[in-house]
């Protein structure tokens, strides 16, 4: 379980770490701010500092360190991780009504053509 907390534990928060404590599931914090309160409750913390914009929030940080944490995750099994977005394109099928396929990778892509006029 992966759980972004920053500032204090909200009761949302504390009731997720007591169900994935109870189903044994490990548990990564991302926060700037709450590592010492939770290094008890949790398996993993990585610390990402979250920006301010006057009274804004940002998240960026936070948002690249889980786009780095999926393509670490997915280039360690690239076939399940291609098991995994068919599965994800077929739920999708089923809830959509219609086919909005991820690509998977799995298709042969056709070679670019030379346009003509262009330097060979």
């Amino acid at each position: 379980m992966v759980a972004m907390a920053y500032t204090h534990v909200y009761r949302e928060l504390a009731v997720l770490l007591d169900e994935s404590d109870r189903h044994r599931i490990k548990k990564l914090l991302l926060t700037d701010s709450l590592a010492a309160k939770l290094r008890g409750r949790v398996d993993l913390i990585l610390p990402v500092a979250r920006g301010r914009a006057g009274m804004l929030s940002m998240h960026t940080a936070t948002l690249g360190l889980i786009e780095a944490i999926l393509v670490g995750i997915a280039a360690k099994n690239p076939k399940a991780t291609v098991r995994s977005l068919e599965s994800l394109n077929a739920l999708r099928k089923v809830v959509a009504g219609e086919s909005f396929d991820v690509p998977t990778g799995t298709r042969k892509r056709a070679r670019p053509t030379s346009r003509p006029g262009a330097a060979k």
